[in-house]
């Protein structure tokens, strides 16, 4: 069950963009209060899953930098207080001001404006959800400017392109955005996104590259802290190797730093106090190569593919300093063996 979604504006190439009354008011009905009742609508069989998920596609329109009115600014920004009655309350406003005629007046933006509101509420939203349905995984996303009949098929992205994060995010593990909300009570609040990543996936690095470049454009600082120990590990033997295990070892610790840099090196350069910090090991550190540990090559036999996988980071990361000079390019020892599933 799916329904186009409305700009609240049709295109005419004469005047660019028209928007009434009407065409706002159907604008709200289907960009937001269409979600809201779906969800309204099927919220009982959702509840009966044991994997639940909401996916809402937004668009970039609806970051609150694109919100102008300040009171709906405050209102959309005050998340603590947000209620599904604020939100009616700040959209029965804007559409007073709308029918008079006051958007420019009262702070709204004019062009886009019914279709930027609806997004900036229907992300709200999310949020309100998220903290309703803590067992749900909730998101909303904007899959980017994609060519459809809404926007006379002048986007950059195909349509199967623009899809792949909503399935993405329909599709995420059950997990997932739990360290956000982490991060979040913490106090770090909107400053924290989840995003899907599997460092060993050249597709899912250029998914994670094109969500930054929609939504921010570059990146300040990129930390490389994915790892495997190349070992499976049972108590009684201690540790088992196989050529798989070793071989994903090497994809995660080494080649997955590798493509993210690769991937997102253009973002960092337009920054201004760009940083990439490798998470490394002292398995890395060259005095861990011991001659005639690993059968006659010289490999030591205990967590040989994670030692080697960090010194080759720490070698890559010289690299990269030395390449690029205006960058701060380091990696870094955690000091202490760290409490983590990996140990």
């Amino acid at each position: 069950m799916t329904t186009q979604p409305a700009e609240g504006e049709r295109f005419d190439w004469n005047e660019l963009a028209t928007q009434n009354y009407e065409m706002a008011e159907e604008c709200l009905k289907i960009n937001y209060y269409g979600a809201k009742r779906m969800i309204e609508a099927h919220i009982s069989l959702l509840q009966l899953s044991d994997s639940a998920r909401i996916v809402n596609v937004s668009s970039s329109a609806g970051l609150l930098q694109n919100v102008e009115n300040e009171y709906a600014k405050a209102v959309l920004n005050d998340v603590e207080n947000l209620t599904e009655e604020k939100i009616d309350e700040l959209l029965n406003k804007f559409m007073k001001d709308f029918k008079e005629g006051s958007l420019e007046k009262q702070g709204w933006r004019t062009y886009l404006s019914a279709y930027t509101v609806s997004k900036a509420t229907l992300n709200a939203y999310t949020r309100l959800l998220a903290n309703k349905y803590p067992d749900f995984l909730v998101n909303s996303v904007c899959p980017g400017h994609v060519k459809t009949d809404i926007i006379c098929n002048t986007g950059l992205f195909t349509s199967p392109e623009g899809a792949q994060p909503v399935v993405r995010l329909a599709l995420l593990p059950q997990n997932g955005p739990s360290a956000v909300e982490k991060l979040r009570e913490s106090g770090l609040s909107d400053y924290v996104i989840f995003h899907q990543l599997d460092v060993t996936d050249p597709a899912s690095i250029a998914s994670l590259a094109d969500f930054i470049k929609t939504q921010f454009g570059k990146l300040d600082i990129l930390v490389n802290n994915a790892a495997s120990w190349g070992q499976h590990f049972n108590w009684n033997e201690l540790a088992t190797q196989t050529f798989e295990v070793v071989e994903e070892c090497l994809k995660i610790n080494y080649y997955g730093a590798k493509r993210m840099v690769e991937a997102l090196i253009s973002f960092l350069q337009l920054s201004d106090s760009a940083r990439i910090v490798n998470v490394s090991s002292v398995g890395g550190l060259l005095k861990d190569f011991k001659e005639g540990s690993l059968e006659k090559q010289g490999w030591q036999p205990f967590l040989s593919t994670y030692t080697v996988s960090k010194a080759a980071l720490n070698a890559y990361t010289r690299m990269l300093s030395n390449k690029y000079p205006n960058i701060l390019i380091n990696c870094v020892i955690v000091s202490a063996l760290v409490l983590s599933k990996l140990t």
